[in-house]
């Protein structure tokens, strides 16, 4: 469990008590984890790639191996999730965008993002203006390798092909925001959550009911 105490904690199901418990630095806001590799958005857009055999490295406060957000800064991340192969990181921002970055391991053992697209994922345009709608979710299909979704806070999810770099199908909710998304382990479903989310603080609460 990750929490805005600026905590990670490790838990045994029969116990009530934390295994372990670990001081990130900054704020988490989500986190993903394949087979035995956790990462974690924090504050100040940043992001902490680990892996759970080698927890020692966490206790190396100040020094985390930190990675600074492959969105840029000024934008909080949003959400975050391995490629289904476990290769790469998909990630999210507030202001409507996502990236896509492979995950490698250098010689020290840190590990490191290497971009491969950053892309606006949640950017709707009038005549009058353009919007950019928090993403809330991104997520990678088993059965498709060249397949992501992002579900955005405008209330849809969006499956693209980033190898072609388009858009393949997108679902539109009348406007209630998609809170989360997932894909089942096998490829089969998305799962889903509506509701408000927000991004907009208590006025932009219009009544979304889940």
């Amino acid at each position: 469990s990750i929490s805005f105490d600026k905590t990670l904690k490790l838990w045994d199901l029969k116990s009530s008590k934390p295994v372990a418990s670990y001081d990130l630095g900054y704020k988490p806001f989500c986190s993903a984890i394949h087979k035995t590799n956790m990462a974690i958005c924090l504050s100040e857009e940043k992001i902490l790639v680990f892996s759970l055999e080698h927890q020692e490295a966490l206790l190396k406060k100040p020094e985390l191996d930190y990675i600074n957000s492959p969105l840029g800064q000024g934008f909080n991340l949003t959400c975050i999730e391995f490629f289904a192969d476990g290769s790469g990181i998909g990630t999210g921002s507030h202001d409507g965008r996502s990236n896509l970055s492979k995950l490698g391991v250098d010689s020290t053992g840190k590990f490191f993002l290497s971009n491969i697209m950053t892309f606006n994922a949640h950017k709707v345009d009038t005549v009058q203006s353009s919007h950019r709608y928090p993403v809330n979710a991104v997520g990678f299909n088993p059965k498709y390798n060249k397949s992501v979704f992002t579900a955005g806070s405008e209330g849809s999810i969006i499956f693209w092909d980033y190898e072609a770099r388009h858009k393949v199908r997108h679902f539109t909710f009348n406007g209630t925001p998609v809170t989360k998304a997932k894909t089942s382990p096998d490829g089969a479903y998305v799962a889903y959550g509506i509701g408000y989310d927000w991004s907009k603080g208590v006025d932009g609460n219009s009544g979304h009911r889940a």
